[in-house]
């Protein structure tokens, strides 16, 4: 479970490193322009939506990770029989006619 968080909090972390920086620096980064380690006011708009987007993004791959990694997701089979029926093995086994969607 907690690779599922691996990916979202690197994804912020890096994002706000990278915005801090620039930030700091005084440099345009991402169509946000600061002055003096400040926003300049008609970037605000393009900030919050960049930040929120990406804090959005983290949360969204959180969510899809924590999904497939408790199953909720209920399938009709379990693992035990899906397991070797696919990939090459099962192309070797079996009539290359039925598992040609594989390729």
């Amino acid at each position: 479970v907690l690779q599922t968080f691996e990916v979202p909090i690197l994804l912020i972390v890096i994002f706000e490193i990278t915005y801090l920086v620039h930030k700091r620096r005084s440099v345009n980064f991402c169509g946000m322009y600061f002055d003096e380690g400040v926003r300049i006011k008609n970037t605000a708009f393009m900030s919050c939506m960049l930040r929120n987007s990406i804090r959005t993004l983290a949360t969204f791959l959180l969510v899809m990770g924590l999904i497939v990694n408790f199953d909720f997701i209920k399938s009709g089979t379990s693992v035990d029989e899906l397991a070797g029926r696919a990939g090459w093995w099962a192309l070797s086994r079996e009539d290359w006619s039925s598992r040609l969607h594989l390729l």
